[in-house]
């Protein structure tokens, strides 16, 4: 009864190295051809799709931005001391250290997050094969065998967990006065998140509702959201409708691209991958992105 309540099986055999090394194989494929089916279907959808009479369109961006601010030793104090103790399997050091010898090691990513958005260039380092993916299964009653019951879940290392928070605290107030960004756009931003949704959609519900009126509510679930982003797009759109340009958008650009990652589980690994879209979920500048491109 105790192993049915916490969905768990003793008596499940555990993999094999060269089961572990299959399923991270199978797995890492499946992974890849669910995006690029995804982008497939868009791209044959969309060329089949009529033309829209009066297409909806932005103004130019209010503000504009060419190049990312310095960073101090302070701030990246603060963000090593409020990190998270866990580490990832990708750290050069375990974090718990990086925090004990903060003192040391904030001048040293200082020095590297300045150099970084300076030359508008991302380290290689942390996206050549540094995307340790593990599948989580979706529901416990599921096999965890199907690669279409779990969900990838990515690990990156602790220093590039903060240069992109440091980017973000420059980034994210430049896209939220550009003007294009919809004042109705929830989660990932301070003051917004799914229950202020929820407050707005029925008090609109039961205001309309009071005059005598209907409501329409359409509701989209977009498949592979955060990692189906087109790179490409995305810089275009940063471009022309958030006034991202210089160093800033070089910056962007060199996050996302050349990207490449790899599936691990049962101690084995598969081969690395590029990704050709999106960039991992957990990190810091994905919603931002994901969401400025959800305004296409």
């Amino acid at each position: 009864m105790v192993r049915e309540l916490l969905h768990t099986d003793e008596r499940r055999e555990e993999s094999t190295p060269e089961q572990a090394r299959w399923l991270c194989s199978d797995f890492s494929s499946f992974f890849s051809g669910k995006l690029r089916h995804v982008a497939g279907e868009v791209t044959a959808r969309l060329s089949t799709a009529p033309s829209m009479l009066n297409p909806p369109s932005l103004q130019p961006s209010l503000v504009q931005m060419h190049s990312l601010r310095h960073v101090d030793t302070d701030e990246v104090s603060q963000l090593i001391r409020a990190a998270s103790p866990k580490s990832s399997p990708l750290d050069c050091m375990p974090t718990p250290l990086l925090k004990a010898t903060v003192d040391v090691m904030a001048p040293l990513l200082t020095q590297l997050a300045n150099l970084s958005f300076t030359a508008g260039v991302f380290p290689t380092r942390y996206k050549l094969g540094l995307g340790h993916v593990i599948p989580l299964l979706k529901k416990p009653s599921l096999s965890k065998d199907d690669p279409a019951n779990n969900r990838p879940i990515t690990n990156v290392c602790t220093f590039s967990k903060i240069l992109e928070q440091l980017a973000l605290k420059h980034l994210q107030p430049h896209v939220l006065e550009s003007g294009n960004y919809s004042r109705f756009q929830s989660a990932y931003r301070s003051g917004y998140s799914t229950k202020t949704t929820l407050l707005k959609i029925v008090n609109d519900i039961r205001t309309v509702a009071g005059e005598g009126r209907c409501t329409a509510l359409l509701v989209l679930d977009i498949s592979a959201a955060f990692d189906a982003v087109n790179h490409s797009l995305l810089c275009q759109w940063l471009q022309h409708t958030f006034g991202m340009n210089g160093s800033a958008l070089d910056w962007l650009r060199s996050f996302v691209s050349s990207r490449s990652q790899y599936v691990a589980a049962g101690g084995e690994r598969s081969v690395t991958a590029p990704c050709e879209s999106g960039v991992p979920m957990v990190q810091c500048l994905d919603p931002c992105c994901s969401h400025c491109m959800l305004l296409l």
